[in-house]
């Protein structure tokens, strides 16, 4: 029996114009109630943003900032933190380049310098609803969960060398095209998240269902008893996956999905 149903957001729950079929889902959300099934949002993105898809749903939990920032029911779980020594390393890596745009991602808020530009708020304010233009990034008063970064392309390999370099296992750059970089701890992903949720809850690993679509989401879709990639999904999620779904995240074949389970539940 599934207790526990985990979504990535961006590519997968949601469409390419960022919404979904909310009357479909409040009738769905109203049947995990009744079963008792957990409704966990896994994403890369911040609580605050992913927060602002669900305002009518207090009873869910939410895995942010690819699993380092973990929510029960607006309550606070636990979040993971860079450590000090290790955010002054990025910032001097970054330091030496011309034309980086870098988005801090705390707790509380991400964070970006009056250096940055327009553009780089313009696209940052999509996946996190709270921003703060600051003086110095040297003196955010906030927990650091991760760094956004866009490169210029040119730059994308020396920098990930330089990280490698001087970091050492002590962040894990993630890419995503040839101009942005995620930088995030190590062993921090949504599968970690996710456990903290099963711990409250009593939850199986074969008690989960999954949906992803890319490289992130793949430790949370080998964790569950069934995987699922939407058709859009990279090559990759697809291989691990349990069920591969034909139909992309521009259908509702993830409503689909998640009523024929409920209803074989009932």
């Amino acid at each position: 029996m599934i207790k526990l149903i985990a979504v990535d957001m961006d590519g997968t729950f949601l469409s390419d114009v960022k919404e979904y079929n909310r009357q479909r889902f409040d009738l769905l959300f109203d049947m995990m109630k009744t079963q008792n099934v957990e409704f966990v949002v896994a994403s890369g993105n911040q609580y605050y943003q992913l927060r602002s898809f669900f305002h009518r749903h207090k009873e869910m939990s939410f895995v942010s900032d690819n699993g380092a920032n973990v929510i029960h029911h607006y309550q606070d779980v636990d979040h993971e933190v860079i450590p000090w020594n290790t955010v002054h390393k990025v910032f001097d890596i970054v330091g030496g380049y011309e034309g980086v745009n870098i988005l801090v991602c705390g707790k509380q808020s991400a964070y970006l310098t009056k250096e940055q530009t327009q553009a780089f708020y313009d696209l940052a304010i999509n996946y996190n609803h709270r921003i703060q233009w600051v003086d110095s990034l040297e003196n955010v008063a906030d927990d650091i969960l991760k760094f956004a970064l866009i490169v210029e392309p040119q730059d994308l390999e020396v920098i990930l060398e330089d990280f490698h370099r001087v970091l050492g296992d002590g962040i894990t750059p993630v890419t995503s095209g040839n101009t942005a970089i995620d930088l995030i701890q190590p062993g921090v992903h949504k599968a970690k998240g996710i456990e903290k949720i099963q711990k409250i809850l009593n939850v199986k690993d074969s008690e989960i269902l999954a949906f992803g679509d890319n490289d992130n989401d793949i430790e949370m879709l080998k964790k569950a008893g069934i995987g699922v990639a939407v058709g859009n999904a990279r090559p990759g999620v697809k291989d691990i996956s349990d069920v591969v779904l034909e139909k992309d995240n521009n259908s509702e074949a993830i409503l689909d999905f998640i009523e024929a389970i409920l209803v074989a539940q009932q």
